[in-house]
């Protein structure tokens, strides 16, 4: 509804002309109301400024200035909220110190700090770095992983002091310190070494024999010297088989297998006592072998076999020494067998008795099977 008081007019102006001013000033308004009620519609950026442009007096200017903060704020929020830059942040408070969204740019730009000092403190991985850490963001989530991990790289560098000093009241020190800690097993088997297996190795290189080392061995089969401990049982052993088997005593060779029963060097030192055995015969007083009888028809190649015969009262022991030796024990009237290889052999035999006279000699054997046959001859003198 509007209302026109015509007072003081001029005399000279006339009706229409005021008539004709009113509905100019009336299409103006209208105008401007449905340009804003348009730009409102859209609700635009665009819309807004172009609203302000074309109408820069109309008294909807100032709402539409209003709006168009509220969607630039809007857009500029939208470009930012994933940013991980703090300055992004920073400008938005800046242009916006009231805005809709500064609690959440606060809580970003806390949340980058939060991410970048976490990130640099687990590069650094040290007591420092956490504590910074934690004096910064002492409500955060990560302060309490952050405690842990002072705490695990005091144990850390508490445990490498001692191991670096490895001894038994250092890892005491650190169990009293550090109880039920993940250095547990390892304090155990530190503290294991140092008091029982160290002094028991001490004892055993003192010793520095065969049965010390394999009682150390026994005892302590998993620690590190039990290596060392097999390395010098074998070289202990490899000396003294050298030593028995250079002495050329039967006693020697025999206490030798006696004390190593399972010695890799066996048959060697079985056919070394035979060997010895032979000689020694020869050596001494001895009648000469006949020759073996071989039985026709019955050539071989490569091995001999040789029958043997005791027709003697006493237990005869006929030994064989060359490329295998053989020692053959047989008792009175009873006959036995020796396979033998081709070669050169000595041949010693014996009884059971210092009255009888061993008998040696030599023999080669080209394959075929052979026979022997003792027998006692008294001699009267």
């Amino acid at each position: 509804m509007f209302y026109f008081i015509y007072q003081n007019i001029r005399p000279n102006v006339s009706f229409r002309t005021v008539i004709l001013i009113f509905l100019s000033f009336y299409c103006a308004s209208c105008n401007g109301t449905k340009k804003f009620q348009q730009a409102r519609t859209i609700d635009s950026i665009e819309a807004y400024e172009k609203f302000i442009q074309e109408k820069p007096k109309s008294t909807f200017v100032t709402e539409a200035n209003n709006r168009l903060s509220v969607l630039n704020e809007q857009k500029l929020w939208n470009e930012i909220k994933n940013s991980s830059k703090i300055q992004d942040f920073e400008s938005y408070i800046k242009n916006y110190p009231e805005g809709d969204f500064i609690s959440q740019a606060t809580a970003k730009i806390e949340q980058i700090e939060l991410d970048r000092d976490w990130s640099v403190a687990t590069t650094l991985n040290s007591t420092r770095s956490y504590t910074e850490f934690i004096q910064k963001h002492p409500l955060s989530t990560q302060a309490k992983t952050a405690k842990e991990k002072i705490d695990e790289l005091n144990l850390e560098k508490a445990w490498l002091e001692t191991t670096k000093n490895h001894t038994a009241q250092s890892y005491e020190a650190f169990r009293r310190m550090y109880p039920n800690s993940k250095f547990e097993d390892e304090i155990s088997k530190a503290l294991n070494e140092l008091n029982i297996v160290t002094p028991a190795w001490k004892k055993a290189e003192k010793l520095n024999s065969i049965k010390g080392y394999e009682d150390f061995v026994g005892k302590h089969p998993e620690s590190p010297q039990a290596k060392i401990a097999s390395k010098r049982i074998s070289s202990l052993k490899e000396k003294e088989w050298e030593n028995a088997k250079s002495s050329r005593s039967i006693s020697s060779v025999q206490k030798y297998l006696n004390q190593n029963p399972n010695t890799p060097y066996r048959e060697e030192a079985e056919k070394l006592i035979i060997d010895i055995e032979v000689d020694n015969i020869f050596k001494s007083d001895h009648g000469k072998m006949p020759p073996l009888e071989k039985v026709k028809g019955t050539e071989t190649i490569y091995r001999n076999e040789v029958t043997i015969n005791n027709n003697t009262d006493y237990t005869l022991t006929v030994r064989y020494s060359g490329k295998e030796s053989h020692k053959v024990v047989m008792k009175p009237g009873r006959a036995s067998s020796v396979s033998l290889p081709n070669g050169s052999y000595r041949i010693a035999a014996s009884v059971n008795s210092s009255s009888v006279r061993s008998f040696a000699g030599s023999v080669s054997l080209e394959g075929a099977n052979y026979e022997s046959t003792y027998y006692i001859i008294t001699e009267r003198y």
